[in-house]
């Protein structure tokens, strides 16, 4: 009989050629009728008839045979039909891996990883079935369509990211410490069979369910890019990094993550995040959610926050450690917002959100002072301008308290406050509508204005009138300006204050020992404190 077979398949492989979509057929018909097992082979039948399986799977996009994009031909195949495998097997060392179980050689390992080469990418379907002993499996970056590892129980290592994979069934896979399915269709994912998983990255699927429960032992979570809307992670008591950045969580609870060491859960809706319980926690981005508040006294470890584009109306950050911190896009005020410059690198605070102040009558007193000083020393800058126009417009005012007057009556006014010493740039707005008609219109809009209430701005008091120069610097900088220098500070860019003239004579400012870099000068004034940008050279 194996003599006929030898004739026959010999015949077929060196006849003349057949046409395409025929060899085709033919080839695929080849390894379910004509395989032949060797009496002498050390190679586990089973796992042979697995390669070839794999092997034999044919793209119409490529016109090209698995076997092929692996480097093998035909002949190769032909060998190993024959009960000759060792051919083929030794060409395919480094992407099979080989233990010995009961007196046979059994795959262990596969590592057919590819991610560079597109015209090499593997296709069609793998059936782990036949690799009954595989521990590790390597099949990241193809284009693979289906993946049954359902009858794999010895799978350690799983990693099939990068392919086009809809359905992952990982139920029967319990000694599973390692999944990476990420970027690929996958729209459910039930890991709750798999109690020893240690790591998960299922990111850039389309999943809408993750069931994570019994995953006690979990450490790290990317479940980001999907279309989650809720996340249930009170199972996994040893997680330790957590992303779910990308998807449409409204909330997360973390209260039972005692462990979290990273959580980044950017662009959701979240509206509420707890981590009184996350005391280890060393670096949290939640920026572009819907939050209100957040409560970091108990994370004393935290070095790294991005909780820009929220709602925060106040922020504490005066843990001992922190080095980096992006609060962008809220609606911090100096009066809400502290910080620790003792470490810090990094530090985003500009520009934050306009605050609204609604309509006001034009002798109604518009109260900002609670910025007046900051919390770390200062006075506040305040300039006022014409929304519409842009031009600076003149107010009465007292201590951070102003009073628009007559003349701004139907106008929207723009108040622009630039920082004390350690916020140099922070910047804030605030806009209010000015009514056109007061409800006590019979009165003079003087007569209500309190004596102590003076009248500033315009075009003689705009922030630009103080002019620093040359800049950038070398050694003296000069300060041009009407107003009466009262003090003046240097800051670095991370608010650390490396200068300071408690007296400045003729309005220069000898800055010859400072290192080349970018400064903050605060200019204290007998009208406010401005706060200026140079570049030392």
């Amino acid at each position: 009989m194996k003599k006929n077979l030898l004739f026959i398949l010999a015949f077929m492989f060196v006849s003349a050629t057949i046409p395409a979509k025929e060899l085709i057929l033919d080839k695929k018909d080849y390894i379910v009728n004509n395989n032949v097992v060797s009496s002498v082979s050390k190679y586990n039948p089973r796992d042979v008839y697995g390669i070839l399986n794999f092997l034999m799977q044919y793209s119409e996009e490529t016109k090209k045979w698995n076997y092929e994009k692996l480097g093998l031909n035909w002949k190769d195949i032909y060998n190993t039909l024959m009960g000759r495998p060792e051919i083929l097997i030794n060409k395919l060392s480094s992407y099979f891996e080989w233990e010995e179980r009961n007196g046979l050689k059994v795959v262990t390992r596969i590592h057919l990883d590819n991610n560079v080469d597109e015209e090499k990418k593997l296709t069609g379907n793998f059936n782990g079935k036949y690799f009954m002993y595989l521990k590790f499996l390597y099949i990241q970056g193809n284009k693979l369509t289906s993946l049954d590892v359902s009858k794999n129980p010895f799978l350690i290592v799983l990693n099939c990211g990068y392919n086009q994979i809809n359905t992952l069934k990982i139920s029967n896979n319990s000694k599973i410490i390692s999944i990476n399915c990420n970027n690929n269709k996958l729209t459910f994912l039930d890991v709750s069979n798999n109690i020893y998983l240690q790591e998960l990255f299922c990111n850039n699927n389309k999943l809408t369910n993750l069931n994570l429960s019994n995953t006690k032992g979990l450490q790290y979570l990317y479940c980001h890019e999907n279309n989650l809307k809720a996340l249930d992670v009170s199972d996994c008591l040893n997680l330790s990094i957590l992303n779910c950045n990308e998807n449409q969580l409204t909330s997360i609870d973390v209260s039972k993550n005692f462990h979290l060491f990273r959580l980044y859960c950017s662009n959701n809706s979240i509206s509420t995040l707890d981590l009184s319980n996350n005391s280890i926690l060393y670096e949290l981005s939640c920026d572009n959610n819907q939050l209100p508040k957040l409560d970091l006294f108990n994370n004393y470890n935290l070095r790294d926050l991005n909780c820009s584009y929220n709602k925060l109306t106040s922020l504490d950050v005066t843990m001992d450690d922190i080095e980096r911190v992006s609060c962008s896009h809220n609606l911090l005020k100096y009066s809400t917002f502290d910080i620790n410059t003792k470490g810090l690198i990094y530090l985003n605070l500009t520009p934050q959100e306009t605050t609204q102040g609604g309509s006001k009558s034009f002798y109604e007193i518009i109260d900002l002072s609670s910025d007046f000083k900051s919390k770390n020393g200062g006075q506040t800058y305040y300039s006022w301008y014409d929304k519409a126009t842009g031009l600076p417009v003149t107010m009465y005012a007292y201590n951070g308290r102003f009073i628009a007057g007559s003349k701004n009556a139907g106008k929207t006014l723009i108040c622009k406050m630039i920082g004390g010493p350690r916020f140099g740039t922070f910047e804030l707005e605030y806009e209010v509508t000015i009514q056109k008609i007061s409800p006590f219109s019979a009165k003079s809009s003087l007569s209500t204005i309190p004596e102590n209430f003076k009248l500033i701005g315009g075009l003689e008091n705009e922030p630009e009138s103080i002019q620093l120069f040359p800049n950038p610097v070398i050694d003296i900088l000069k300060i041009n300006t009407a107003a009466k220098v009262t003090s003046v500070s240097v800051y670095n860019y991370a608010g650390k204050e490396v200068k300071r003239y408690p007296r400045v004579i003729n309005n220069e400012l000898d800055l010859q020992d400072l290192p080349s870099g970018i400064y903050i000068v605060n200019i204290d004034t007998e009208i406010g404190t401005l706060s200026k940008k140079i570049i030392k050279k």
